[in-house]
C-alpha cells in the first residue's frame, strides 16, 4: 500500500506536530511533496478541518505524477484545481469524484485514439490545444471530431493548426455545445475559414489575436456582432482601414461590452470606431495607435460612453482634458510620464478611478510627485512598470496611507536598497499583490519578499534558482518565479 511504504508512523507524527498548535497556512514542510499533502488531506478530514481552509488555491500537478492513484479513491476529497495532462487524464479519471471545472491541457505528441477516456469525459470544462509541430492533422481531425462527448466543455483554447476542414469541424461541434469561451489567436485564421464559423455568433468571448483576417474579413465579423458576443479581442489582426466603418456600424447594435484592438494601426480610419463609443454598450476598450484625430473625439465624447476602462496611448496636451471628463474604474495610458505625473499629482482627488496604469512612460522624478497624491483617492491597484523609477523611499512614508492593495514595478529598475525601502513599506500597507518581475533583486533579497504578509507574488525573469522558495514560502502564498 502507499502509505504503509512512506513509513506512515514517522511522517504523520512529523505531520500532526506541525497541525496542532501552529498556523495552518504555515506549514512548509507540506507544500514540499505530492506525497505529504495527500497524507496530510488524510489527517486534516481525521481533525474535521477542511483542508480548503488550509490551501484555498492548492493546485495537484499530475503532469509528472509516478503515485500510485487509488490513494486519491480512499481520500474522498475533491481538490479545488487539478492539473493533469492527456497522457495521464485516461488513469486518474476513474478516481476523481465529478468536477465542476477540470482543465485539461493537451500537451504531448502522443497517439489521441488511446485516449478515449479523456474525449468522451463529462469531466473537462477546459480543453487547451496548443500548437504541437508534431501534431499530424488525423490527430487534429480525432481530437475535434471527438469533442462532442465533452458535454460539460465551457471553454475552448485551440491554437493548433488551422484550416478550412477544420473550421467545418469546429463549426458543427460548437454550435451543438455549450462553449461560451473560445480562444483561436495564432491559428493562421483567415477570412475564408473565419466566414465558415457562423457558430461564433452564439459564444460569449472570443479571441482572435493574430490572424490574417484582412479586409475581407470584416463582414465575417460584422456578421458574428450580430450574436450574444460580449467580449472580442482583435490583437495585432492583420486588417484594413477602408471597410472599418462597416465594422464600426455594427457595434452600434450589437452587445459588446469589451472591445480590444491592440497593436493594430487603421491610421485615420480608426476615427471611425471613436465615433460610434458613444451609441455602443462597450464598457471596456484598449486600442495602440489611435491619432489626433481620434483622441479629440474621445475626449469630446468620453462622458457621454459607457466607457468603464480604457486602455491607449494619449497625447500628454490632451490628457489633462481627459482626466477632467473621465468616469471610469481603470485608466491605463502611455505617455509623457514625468510631465504627466505633475498634472495627475493636481487632479488626482477628483480620481473616482480603481485601478490606474502607466507603464513605459519614462517615469522618474515624477514618482517623487505622484505618490504623495495617491493617499487622496480610492485607487486600489497601480501599475508604474518598466518605468526608470529606482529610488521608492518615498514609498515608506506614503504606501502606508493609501488604500492600494494591488501594486505592480516591473522592471522599474529596483535593487536589493530600493527593495528593502519596499519591504518597508509593504509591511505597513494594505497591499496583498506585488509584481516586480525583471528587476535586480538577489536571492536574499527575494526571500526578505516571502516573509510579507502577501498573497500573491510574481518575481519571474530574475535568473533565479526558485527552489529554495517552495522551501520557505507560505502555503497561502501564489509565487510566480
Amino acid at each position: 500500500m502507499f502509505f504503509e511504504s512512506l513509513y506512515p508512523d514517522i511522517l504523520e507524527r512529523r505531520i500532526l506536530y506541525y497541525l496542532k498548535g501552529r498556523d495552518l497556512f504555515n506549514l512548509s514542510l507540506l507544500n514540499k511533496q505530492m506525497y505529504h499533502r495527500f497524507i496530510a488531506i488524510r489527517l486534516l478530514i481525521q481533525l474535521k478541518i477542511k483542508p480548503e481552509d488550509v490551501w484555498p488555491t492548492l493546485v495537484f500537478d499530475f503532469e509528472h505524477c509516478d503515485l500510485d492513484l487509488s490513494i486519491l479513491k480512499q481520500l474522498n476529497y475533491r481538490f479545488p484545481m487539478i492539473k493533469v495532462n492527456s497522457l495521464l487524464f485516461p488513469e486518474i479519471a476513474q478516481y476523481l469524484p465529478p468536477y465542476k471545472e477540470l482543465k485539461v491541457n493537451v500537451l504531448d505528441q502522443v497517439c489521441f485514439k488511446e485516449l478515449s477516456q479523456l474525449f468522451k469525459s463529462d469531466l473537462v470544462t477546459q480543453l487547451h490545444i496548443p500548437l504541437l509541430p508534431g501534431l499530424n492533422e488525423t490527430d487534429l481531425y480525432y481530437i475535434i471530431c471527438n469533442m462532442e462527448y465533452m458535454t460539460r466543455l465551457k471553454k475552448l483554447v485551440y491554437q493548433s493548426q488551422f484550416d478550412s476542414e477544420i473550421a467545418m469541424i469546429l463549426q458543427e461541434f460548437v454550435s451543438k455545445s455549450q462553449i461560451n469561451e473560445i480562444i483561436l489567436s495564432k491559428t493562421f485564421l483567415d477570412h475564408e475559414q473565419l466566414h465558415l464559423l457562423t457558430c461564433l455568433q452564439n459564444i460569449e468571448k472570443i479571441d482572435l489575436s493574430y490572424n490574417p483576417i484582412f479586409n475581407e474579413g470584416i463582414d465575417s465579423l460584422s456578421f458574428i456582432l450580430q450574436g450574444r458576443v460580449k467580449s472580442l479581442i482583435l490583437d495585432g489582426i492583420e486588417i484594413g482601414g477602408s471597410d472599418i466603418s462597416i465594422f464600426a456600424q455594427a457595434l452600434k447594435h450589437s452587445k459588446l461590452q469589451k472591445l480590444s484592438m491592440m497593436e493594430i494601426d487603421l491610421q485615420e480610419h480608426v476615427v471611425e470606431i471613436f465615433n460610434v463609443l458613444p451609441y455602443t454598450n462597450i464598457q471596456e476598450f484598449h486600442y495602440g495607435y489611435p491619432t489626433k484625430a481620434a483622441i479629440i473625439t474621445l475626449v469630446e465624447n468620453i462622458d457621454k460612453t459607457r466607457l468603464k476602462s480604457l486602455s491607449l496611448p494619449i497625447n500628454i496636451e490632451y490628457l489633462e482634458k481627459l482626466l477632467e471628463k473621465q468616469k471610469l474604474d481603470s485608466l491605463t495610458i502611455a505617455t509623457d510620464g514625468n510631465k504627466a505625473c505633475e498634472i495627475i499629482s493636481n487632479q488626482i482627488k477628483y480620481f473616482k478611478l480603481n485601478s490606474f496604469s502607466m507603464p513605459f512612460s519614462q517615469v522618474s522624478t515624477g514618482f517623487q510627485l505622484l505618490f504623495p497624491s495617491i493617499s487622496e483617492t480610492v485607487l486600489s491597484e497601480l501599475d508604474l512598470s518598466f518605468n526608470p523609477i529606482g529610488d521608492l523611499s518615498i514609498l515608506e512614508h506614503y504606501l502606508p496611507k493609501t488604500r492600494l492593495t494591488k501594486l505592480k514595478l516591473n522592471g522599474c529598475e529596483i535593487g536589493d536598497d530600493g527593495l528593502k525601502q519596499l519591504c518597508r513599506a509593504i509591511r505597513k500597507s494594505k497591499v496583498k499583490e506585488l509584481h516586480v518581475h525583471s528587476n535586480y533583486f538577489t536571492e536574499n533579497g527575494i526571500i526578505s519578499l516571502l516573509y510579507l504578509d502577501l498573497r500573491y507574488l510574481n518575481v519571474s525573469n530574475m535568473g533565479i534558482d526558485g527552489k529554495f522558495i517552495d522551501r520557505i514560502k507560505k502555503s497561502s502564498l501564489e509565487v510566480i518565479y
